[in-house]
This record gives structure tokens, sequence and C-alpha cells, in this order.
């Protein structure tokens, strides 16, 4: 790593220079070099930048100084290390003004991980400090102000993370534009609507270090719990601009106090931002955990909405909470927030230490879907066409040394196709005995036992889609063996490959008949039509399938397959219209872009005048996913699930709607409602 601090000399003594050739780029321009290049490129060249410039050197300015500073104290010259194991990619987002770094944290390690979001938050610190550089002078000038002056910017910014806390406790009377979606409206005040409130609020916060949180709404206990992520100690300033000695200090040893401060003014936004979701909120719970939602635990405080309002909230807003500068006193911050119930241990170095979380009862069970036994909303049972809500699993493990042994059928299928035809037919009848039984014991419990069928789901959001292809709301199901189904599917291709349609396609209507909101039995049919040249059939398989595709990839496969079906039967607007609807970074893009081009050139050249490809799929009677129809119980259960209590239910329909709609809060609903069901 680049040194930059042994070339300083003496250093910056606070004062404005006299700059020779002072630069006039702007903070904008600096922040922003981080994204045109490869992250660890960025960092060290501005690291050699400034291992090469004096400290009387005008051309590098108190911004490009201090953003050295931040980034060597963050060991960002390290980064290369962790980039030739997964790829970062940095983001500046418009949200918050903070940057976000796309990466795989378990191809990088812990280490690699924690060194990523150091790095991140050296550069959403730089990006604070821009802004009070621009709100204090009215210009974004890099050289406005001295490295020792933007010390003191930072020092602010890391104290005032809770001053916002008194908008966020205020915002319950704010519409939610969230709330409605699809024709299905969620509960006023609860739990979707108090659910997707506090993903929105945190979403928003603005905040130096990346914030990782999971939480679970609870509208008859009137308590919104919430986890989040903690920075880690060395995270924080390593050193800071004393104006009273007018000289650079070692602040090391004030890290974990640094830290524990920090945690307590989050705290207090974190539960603001809970309040804020409604006023029926009385209680929050907050615990913090070390570095990661995996780590250890280091604060848990229990909050009472009248309490919080009078004593925490107040000293946010008032000032207290922030403090003196380089003064983290993370003891006399604690002593204002007057929790309910608290877990909190400070060390003698004001260190977080490890602590119980405290326990939180609400009426929102936790158990996992296949435990859920309870019965489901009426108004929702013929819908989704399930008295209880474990009837709605369809990924739970099932027999596992089957599945293994399927695996390895599968592993050695080219050596004998005849042999592992046979053995797939032995794990076929196996698997159907146990359904069948299975079936049986349903449908002896039924009240209509004609009604109970056998279903495959290939993932969560096809069970949601049933009704669409038997609408009888008395249709009931039992979820047959996944190894089953795959073995039939398998079947189908060794079949094909043998020169054998006529079992292939048996095969593929047996599995429409098990799995008809799943993709995967119409692309075997399809394969098996497109193998014969049978391009029409391909056509009207793709056209039945795209009524339940509510998955990008799924969608875009299928356009893909329909655009060759219709360029093979001379249908060349259509097949144009489909290739459009290819995602185009889709595995197959590239295929798609050829065959295109191909339909092209058998028309001459594109349509005069152009094409209008949504009506031309209509035209032809090709529907667009996802449909109003799935989008509306995709919807209905989501929301309404959620506002009934049963968020394991929730958790996949909401993952798809935050799919459908592509939005970050959405997805933040999802996931706080799947991990609160797998804690």
């Amino acid at each position: 790593m680049f040194d930059f601090f042994k070339r300083k000399n003496s250093g910056d003594n606070g004062s404005p220079k006299k700059e020779a050739a002072q630069s006039d780029k702007t903070t904008q321009e600096v922040l922003r070099s981080f994204m045109d290049s490869l992250l660890p490129d960025a960092v060290d060249t501005l690291l050699f930048r400034a291992s090469m410039a004096g400290a009387d050197d005008g051309s590098f300015s108190g911004f490009e100084r201090y953003a050295a500073r931040l980034l060597t104290e963050a060991d960002g010259g390290r980064l290369r290390s962790v980039a030739v194991k997964s790829p970062l990619d940095l983001r500046w987002l418009n949200s918050t003004g903070m940057f976000w770094t796309n990466f795989n944290g378990q191809e990088v390690g812990e280490e690699g991980r924690r060194l990523v979001l150091r790095t991140e938050s050296a550069l959403s610190r730089l990006a604070l400090v821009a802004q009070k550089m621009e709100q204090e002078s009215g210009s974004r000038s890099v050289g406005s102000f001295t490295e020792a002056q933007l010390s003191a910017f930072d020092d602010e910014a890391l104290r005032s993370v809770a001053d916002a806390a008194g908008e966020f406790f205020n915002c319950s009377q704010e519409s939610n534009d969230l709330l409605s979606f699809h024709g299905v409206t969620g509960e006023r005040g609860g739990n979707w609507d108090l659910s997707t409130r506090f993903a929105k609020a945190a979403e928003s916060v603005v905040l130096p270090y990346r914030l990782e949180y999971r939480f679970i709404a609870d509208a008859q206990t009137s308590t919104i719990s919430v986890k989040i992520s903690l920075p880690c100690p060395e995270d924080f300033p390593h050193s800071r601009f004393d104006a009273a000695e007018g000289k650079w200090v070692d602040c090391t040893a004030e890290l974990a106090a640094q830290a524990a401060a920090y945690a307590l003014r989050l705290v207090v936004l974190v539960a603001a931002c809970a309040f804020g979701c409604s006023i029926g909120i009385s209680r929050v719970v907050v615990t913090g955990y070390d570095g990661s939602l995996e780590g250890t635990p280091l604060i848990s405080m229990d909050f009472a909405r009248m309490a919080f309002s009078l004593t925490a909230l107040e000293a946010a807003k008032d000032g207290r909470l922030k403090g003196r500068p380089g003064a983290p006193q993370p003891a006399q911050l604690l002593g204002l927030l007057h929790c309910s119930n608290q877990a909190v241990q400070l060390g003698e170095d004001g260190r977080l230490q490890p602590i119980e979380p405290l326990e939180v009862e609400l009426s929102v069970p936790a158990a996992p879907l296949t435990d859920d036994t309870r019965e489901l909303p009426e108004e929702l049972q013929g819908l989704f066409q399930a008295t209880r809500a474990c009837e709605l699993d369809v990924i739970s493990p099932q027999d596992q040394e089957l599945l293994a042994r399927y695996r390895a059928i599968m592993d050695e299928r080219d050596d004998s196709l005849l042999l592992a035809a046979a053995q797939l037919e032995e794990i076929v009848a196996q698997t159907k005995e146990a359904d069948d039984a299975r079936l049986a014991q349903a449908r002896e419990a039924s009240a209509a036992p004609d009604k109970v069928k056998l279903l495959y789901c290939e993932n969560v959001f096809c069970r949601f889609l049933t009704s669409l292809a038997n609408p009888d709301p008395a249709v009931r199901f039992c979820r047959m063996s996944d190894v089953g189904y795959g073995a039939r599917s398998a079947l189908v291709d060794i079949n094909r490959d043998m020169g054998d349609s006529e079992s292939a396609e048996s095969l593929c209507q047996e599995m429409l008949e098990l799995a008809p909101t799943s993709t995967s039995p119409y692309m075997d049919l399809i394969n098996t039509y497109a193998n014969q040249e049978n391009y029409e059939a391909v056509v009207e398989v793709c056209k039945k399938a795209l009524e339940f595709a509510v998955v990008r990839s799924d969608i875009s496969l299928l356009y893909y397959r329909l655009g060759y079906a219709f360029w093979r039967t001379g249908q060349y607007v259509p097949a144009l219209a489909a290739y459009d609807r290819v995602a185009k970074d889709s595995p197959f893009a590239s295929a798609m872009e050829d065959e295109r081009n191909g339909v092209l050139n058998d028309m001459g050249g594109a349509p005069d005048g152009g094409y209008d490809g949504p009506a031309a799929l209509r035209l032809a009677g090709v529907p667009l996913p996802p449909t109003d129809a799935a989008e509306h119980l995709v919807a209905l259960a989501a929301i309404t699930l959620c506002d009934k209590g049963f968020p394991a239910a929730a958790a996949p329909a909401a993952t798809a709607l935050g799919m459908f709609e592509r939005n970050d809060i959405l997805e933040a609903t999802a996931a706080s409602l799947k991990a609160w069901v797998a804690q």
C-alpha cells in the first residue's frame, strides 16, 4: 500500500494554503472517478498521487488528501486481492447519495467482505463531507477547505446520524404508496402497511456505513422488532485533526468507543423509523449485531413509545445525542435513552460487549410454512386452493437419499441411456407409489375427495397461480415427489434422444397435468415438438406457458423459443416482437440476436414504418406476462397473507411482487418476512 503520510512531513495544520496551482476539480468529479475505472485501480491511483504530493503541493487538494487518508485507514490498497475473487461493482445511489458495492460475499470471505465495506464506508463518508462543503461554501471545489477542516466535517457527520430521528418519527400520517398493487389494498395500520413503511424508511436513511436489517411488524401487538448490523470499531476514523493542539492526533484508542456511540445513535434512528410507521406502534425492539446480521449480538433495546418520544427522541432533536466533537462518550449517550428494557454492556474502553438479545413475544408465528397448520383466511382458500397454510409449501426438503440417487443416475446418464432410463423408471414407480398413498390419505380427510389432486411446482410462485389453470375453488392439492417429477422430465429427454417422440410427448402431457403452472413441462413439450419440427404446435405451447410465467428468466426463455417458432412458420413481425422481449442479459441473448437478424434477412429488412411489438403479439394471441390475473393473485398473496399474520406464506409472493415492480423496498420487505421464519 502507498503510505502517503510519509510524504506529508509536518502535515496540514488547518490553515488555508496559498496554492500555486489550485485544482479546479469538483468533489463530484473526484467521487465519480471511483466508478470510472475498476475500483482497486481508482483507489490505488489516488493513493499513488497522494504519495507523490508534497505537503504544500496545491495541485493536490484538501479533499483529495482527506480521501487518501480515509482510504489508507480503510486499508483500501488491499482491495485488489479481493477483486480477483469477485467483481466489485461500485454504485453511487441516487436515493441517498451514498455508495454501495455489489460483490459476492461468499467468494471473498468474511475478511474480504469487511475490507470492501470499510472502503465503501470511506467513500460514503467522503460523500457526506462533500455535501457539508457545499452547504458551508456554496461551492463544490475540491480546494474550498483544508484537509483539517474536512476532518471536523467528517466527525460531525458521524455524530449526526440520529439527527433525522424526529423527521422519521412523524411520518405516520403520510400516505403509503406501497399499500396497493394490482387491485389489492392492504389494511391501513396492518402488517403490510407497517412493513412497507419501515422498509421505505430504512432504505432512505442517509448513513456513512452500510445498514443491513431485518424486521417483523406485528400490528396485533403494536410491535416492530428490528435486527440491524453495526459497523466494526476498525471502520471508524483512526486519526483526527485536533484544532486546539493544531495537529493530527492518533485516535485508535477511541475506536471501540466511537463504534459504541455510533451504535447507540443508530438504534435511536431505527427506533424512530419504526415508531413513525404508525401512531399505533407502541413498542419497538432493536437489536444490533457486530459487522453483519450473522455477527455477535452487542446491543438490544426495548423502547416504549411515550418514554422514547420524551427522552431519546428529544435528545436527538436538541443535539444532546450528537455529543461533543472528538468525544465518543457512549456511557453518557446511553444514559439519555431510557429504555423499558435493555441488554447493553460497555467495557472499560467503551467497547460493546456480547449480550443475549431481548426476547420478543409476537402474535406473528415464526414457524416454517410446512409446519404452519393454521387455516388460511376463508376468502383466500378458494383462490389459492388450499385450506391450511402448510398446503402452500412446495419447497421444503423431501427424500434426500432418493435425491442423491437421482443425481447419481443423471451424472452417469450419457454412459448408457437405456440403463439410465431403466433406473429412472424405477424412481418413477417408487415415488408414484408413495404419492398415491399420500393422495389417498388426503382424499380420505377431504370433504370433496374427488377434488384433491397431485401437484408439482418448480418454484414457490407457481403455487399461487393454480386457480388460473383450474378455477374450481373446491380443488385442493397434495404435493407430489419432486424427485419423481424430475425423473419424468429426465425420461422425456432420454426418449427424445432415442427417437421415441411418442413416449416423450405422452410423458409431457402427464407432467402438464401434474404441474400446470410450472414452465418446465411446457419447455419439455416445446423441445419435443421442436425436435419434430412441429413449430405450429410450439407456438401454441408457448402461448399457454406464458399465461403462468412470472419469473424473468422463464419469460425470456419462452419468448426466445416463441420467436424461433414464429420465424419458422413465416410469421415474421410476431417473431421480431417475441425476440424483442428477450432480456438483453439472458444467456441466449446472443443467439437471439443472430436469429432476429435472420428474420430481418428473410423479410428483406425491417417493416416500413416499424411495428408495434406488443400489439403484434396480442393480435397473434400471445400473452404479455406477467399477466394481470397472475399479478393480482401474487399481490393478493403478498399483501393479504402478510396482513393476516402468515409471513412464511407471504414472503415468496412479496418477492415476486418486488420482481414485478422492480422495487427495492418490496424486496427488502420480502427478505424480512423470509428471515423472520428462518430465524
